[in-house]
């Protein structure tokens, strides 16, 4: 999974309780999972290079 791709599970992940039922919500956790852990990873990665390089 991409980064594009994080950030759109992690959009869905936002409303899906509302929109999506609870079997597709349990079919889809692990990708929102993975949306997070890739989307954290980004995120340290741009903060690390914002103090390396200013």
């Amino acid at each position: 999974m991409g980064t594009n791709s994080a950030l759109a599970f992690s959009t869905l992940k936002e409303v899906a309780n509302k929109l999506l039922p609870v079997s597709t919500l349990d079919d889809l956790s692990t990708d929102f999972t993975k949306a997070q852990t890739i989307l954290a990873s980004t995120i340290l990665f741009i903060l690390s290079a914002i103090l390396k390089y200013g």
